[in-house]
């Protein structure tokens, strides 16, 4: 079948078929990284029902090379101002920031009557999934888990799953497990995440002053404040004596990862196949195993396994968490779950969950609750998938 040339350049040879469908194979800088971004977001957007995209027909990734539909002709008279409004619709509506946000990657389509958006080589998404599972030790499921984007105007709830950008909103993820006091544990791992709802967005009010917020102490102080309001909250109240929960949370801004953990909630990096415990359980027997003291097999079944140290309330006087900051990449997958998760899955089967299907978080989360449930399921179970699915930075 004859192409005929459409565009022949440093990063792309771009062509077009006898039915019109567009064939572009990437080359130059970084086009593996570049080709699987395209792709992904591609994905993403016809998941998500975007109508001025183009649609993704064929993939050749051993070639970097796919098929799509044609968008139409370059809008070479658009102005910035309706180019801006544009992309910013991509964004606000469909959670997917154009890096490279410029005219020249606007068509104008007759067969859909409107305009276009192309060439999604430079984008940056986040892909997440959450999922829950009341064990069988008790009716009620005491963990809570909770996805939000942090800016400006506060704090937005998200659903427990979706893509959203990091282009004017910060975005969190946090799994609680709550213990201790009747019927207070759900209501402890509750409050702790709706708190961090209210004080991380407080960051943007700093940044708004003209002063470059520390996010990590913000996270010291915050983790405080919510340590002070639960043991506030069980005084007093017999039902809810002795409340507390652990936390994992991650917090993703356009330039790091920031982490906090109290307890024996995780947070896992998987990268490039390879898995790196990111937090650390707040136990004796954890510190045993990770020096090399004690096996996995020993540790997964040490009789003080369990016993926390360091917990959000439980009416200690302080709280020392664990805090990071790490720089992420595309491709880079992240596991944020309670300890129910942990007890049915050994260290190599959460490798290789997040090894595969790297850009459906959904796939990964309902495999990794399936298995963790059908080999123990005892206690509750909540955990978090999220997907760096594209690039964050121009030079990407």
């Amino acid at each position: 079948m004859a192409l005929e040339p459409l565009k022949d350049g440093i990063r792309s040879l771009v062509r077009i078929d006898f039915y019109g469908n567009v064939h572009k194979r990437l080359r130059g800088t970084a086009a593996a990284e570049r080709y699987a971004t395209e792709v992904a977001v591609l994905k993403v957007l016809e998941e998500r029902g975007c109508p001025h995209v183009p649609r993704l027909l064929e993939e050749h990734p051993e070639e970097l090379y796919f098929v799509s539909t044609n968008c139409g002709q370059p809008a070479s008279q658009i102005t910035k101002e309706k180019a801006d409004r544009i992309f910013a619709k991509l964004e606000r509506e469909y959670g997917v920031r154009h890096l490279d946000a410029e005219a020249r990657n606007i068509t104008y389509s007759d067969k859909l009557g409107c305009f276009c958006v192309i060439d999604f080589e430079l984008a940056e998404i986040l892909h997440w999934a959450a999922r829950s599972h009341s064990g069988s030790r008790k009716p009620r499921n005491d963990d809570s888990f909770i996805a939000f984007a942090s800016g400006a105007q506060g704090a937005e709830t998200l659903p427990p799953h979706g893509v959203h950008s990091l282009a004017s909103q910060d975005l969190v993820f946090a799994v609680s497990d709550g213990m201790g006091g009747g019927n207070a544990g759900d209501l402890a791992s509750a409050l702790i995440l709706h708190q961090m709802c209210e004080i991380i967005p407080e960051t943007f009010k700093v940044a708004a002053a003209g002063l470059f917020p520390d996010c990590l102490r913000h996270l010291g102080e915050a983790l405080r404040s919510v340590h002070e309001h639960i043991n506030v909250a069980a005084a007093g109240r017999e039902e809810c004596s002795g409340m507390a929960a652990t936390l994992a949370l991650a917090w993703f801004t356009p330039d790091n990862l920031y982490l906090a953990n109290a307890g024996d909630s995780r947070i896992y990096l998987s990268r490039h196949g390879e898995l790196t415990l990111l937090t650390r359980d707040h136990t004796s027997a954890f510190g045993q195993w990770q020096r090399g003291e004690i096996s996995e097999f020993e540790y997964r079944n040490h009789p003080r396994r369990s016993a926390l140290y360091e917990v959000v309330g439980g009416g200690h006087p302080g709280v020392c968490p664990y805090f990071a900051a790490i720089s992420y990449q595309p491709g880079d997958r992240f596991l944020i779950c309670s300890d129910g998760l942990i007890d049915g899955l050994w260290e190599r089967h959460i490798t290789d969950a997040l090894a595969r299907c790297p850009d459906v978080p959904t796939l990964t989360a309902e495999t990794l609750l399936n298995r963790s449930v059908d080999n123990c399921g005892v206690d509750d179970t909540t955990l978090i998938v999220v997907s760096v699915t594209a690039p964050q930075a121009e030079g990407a």
